[in-house]
């Protein structure tokens, strides 16, 4: 006796063996043929284009291949468009050197020195990073509640 059907609710076969699966669209990842709870796609993070707000099957379907970058009211690559990203794409400036010198090691950022970095080159090849990266910048002071 197989399970019920959640799609067409049919005693008569499962949701795996259903006529209609193939016209769910998933809300996560925009295939046919599953729920979103069912999904195995990761979330991504906010969308970095116009086209990524169209479904998958639609881009497929029309052979939509551009890459529009969002129109942002601030210029693209100011630290004005970052004040515009979502809490997704935020890194907290931690408030010591040294943690700040293990953030730089951990995204592989690379500081300009001429003998040992300073403080202020390693705020300077972050806040570079960041943007060419689009992540916003926030205090450790302003993160914590």
């Amino acid at each position: 006796m197989s399970d019920n059907c959640l799609v067409c609710i049919s005693v008569s076969h499962s949701k795996e063996e259903c006529p209609f699966a193939s016209s769910i669209i998933c809300r996560r990842c925009h295939h046919r043929g599953h729920w979103n709870a069912d999904c195995t796609q990761s979330w991504h993070e906010a969308p970095t284009c116009l086209e990524e707000l169209i479904p998958w099957s639609e881009r497929q379907r029309w052979g939509i291949t551009s890459r529009t970058p969002f129109p942002l009211s601030a210029p693209r690559g100011s630290e004005e468009a970052l004040k515009e990203l979502d809490d997704i794409n935020r890194v907290v400036i931690p408030s010591t050197f040294k943690e700040l010198t293990a953030l730089l090691e951990r995204y592989n950022i690379k500081v300009e020195k001429v003998t040992k970095p300073s403080e202020e080159s390693c705020m300077k090849a972050l806040k570079k990073w960041a943007i060419s990266n689009g992540k916003r910048l926030v205090k450790e002071i302003e993160f914590t509640i």
